[in-house]
């Protein structure tokens, strides 16, 4: 973590580590996370970041990314410094995945329904889980609520220990899925099984 925080101060001369708040709702589990820095300080906000409402694909953010961020976010490296947030007890390694508070509330503008069962969630959220290793960005937030809900259903001690296991190639190929960068429009093609897992 220092050597990656130091790589991006060189690259980027600016502080490596940036705070953002995140939630399961705007209401639930709501708390600070600790992230690698990726983009550069912008000076201004395009109209276009404005009128993108879509928060599983940012575009208009790719070409703010270097060689080594992209790597880092394909990787699932700038989420690390996450674990501090593991260990303040206000997240967990495995669990649904924490959003952004502008993606909420696009969510709970333009997706009511699936906002309010988002709401019934009691998990802590997660640095990895069932939605950020099958998740499928193109069905949207139909597939993000489903996995959510699955998670729920079969959330165990041994089912987070198999999860845990299968983010692990994800990281040493580089190949997680980012709404800026990814190297898969899909995280996993196959239909996962979730009796394969309990």
């Amino acid at each position: 973590m220092i050597l990656v925080a130091v790589l991006i101060f060189i690259k980027s001369k600016e502080f490596p580590i940036f705070i953002q708040e995140r939630g399961i709702t705007l209401n639930n589990f709501r708390y600070k996370i600790i992230k690698f820095k990726t983009i550069k300080e912008r000076k201004s906000v395009g109209i276009e970041d404005r009128l993108n409402n879509n928060i599983f694909y940012k575009p208009e953010l790719t070409s703010e990314l270097t060689k080594f961020s992209n790597w880092l976010r394909t990787t699932g490296i700038d989420e690390l410094p996450q674990l501090l947030n593991v260990v303040i007890g206000n997240m967990s390694l495995i669990g649904p995945r924490p959003l952004m508070l502008s993606d909420l509330e696009i969510m709970k503008r333009e997706y009511p329904g699936f906002y309010k069962k988002r709401g019934t969630f009691n998990s802590i959220p997660g640095i990895s889980g069932l939605w950020q290793i099958y998740g499928e960005r193109r069905k949207g937030m139909e597939n993000l609520i489903k996995l959510e809900e699955d998670y729920k259903r079969n959330a165990s001690l041994l089912f987070d220990l198999k999860l845990m296991i299968k983010t692990i190639p994800i990281i040493i190929f580089a190949n997680h899925s980012d709404s800026i960068s990814s190297n898969r429009e899909i995280i996993n093609t196959q239909q996962i099984k979730i009796t394969d897992l309990n």
